[in-house]
């Protein structure tokens, strides 16, 4: 009696120990749970690049750009100096439109007959940079420019030391390159011709082969 009551104890344990034992499902396999996950990850990722590249997910404040530009002709007696603060908006990834105020001033040094002009005024530009992408992996751009000035002038004749005024129109297209400084700084270098002076005129033709070069940088 008592080997039986020893027996029945001992397989009530047994019972037990089984119950309590976690039960795995055959169907349950964490590793290959793991590397699907991976493979959504991986699948994912060109999406994400693709939508950056193409800018898509640009923020608002990402898309605004500011700077300015200094630029300078010499053409034997004759020398100009333009001054160009600048502010874009990036409309794609590749395309910006932006206003500029400018300064402009021009001397005429020939002894007497000579004159200076001085001139405040502004415009707008719109800006295509070229997808190159061994020249974007290293954060370059190359990019074609387009612009409209208007600008007001004083003009000074040493002569008879008289001032007299006048405006004037440019239209204005070049191309250029940006260099990579650090974060959202590049170094922009732009020559740009005016169209404007192309009217088969000896003087103004001369202006329109010069170009004007730019250097400047933006944020």
């Amino acid at each position: 009696m008592k080997s039986l009551y020893l027996t029945l104890c001992g397989v009530l344990a047994t019972v037990v120990a089984v119950a309590q034992t976690p039960t795995i499902s055959p169907d349950f396999d964490s590793e290959k749970i793991r590397q699907t996950m991976r493979k959504q990850t991986n699948t994912n990722q060109p999406k994400v690049q693709e939508t950056e590249s193409s800018g898509t997910t640009m923020s608002f404040c990402d898309r605004i750009t500011y700077g300015g530009n200094i630029g300078f002709t010499y053409i034997g007696e004759e020398y100009r100096l333009q001054i160009a603060p600048t502010v874009g908006f990036y409309i794609t990834r590749d395309f910006s439109l932006g206003l500029q105020f400018v300064y402009d001033y021009y001397l005429y040094d020939r002894g007497d007959i000579g004159y200076s002009e001085q001139g405040i005024g502004g415009g707008a530009y719109t800006r295509y940079e070229i997808p190159i992408q061994p020249l974007r992996a290293i954060g370059s751009d190359v990019f074609v420019h387009a612009e409209y000035d208007f600008t007001r002038y004083r003009t000074h004749y040493k002569a008879d030391e008289s001032n007299r005024y006048r405006s004037q129109s440019e239209f204005l297209i070049g191309a250029g390159m940006y260099i990579p400084l650090g974060g959202k700084v590049r170094f922009s270098l732009v020559a740009l011709w005016d169209l404007v002076r192309l009217t088969g005129n000896e003087v103004n033709n001369r202006y329109a082969a010069t170009p004007t070069i730019r250097a400047g940088i933006v944020f």
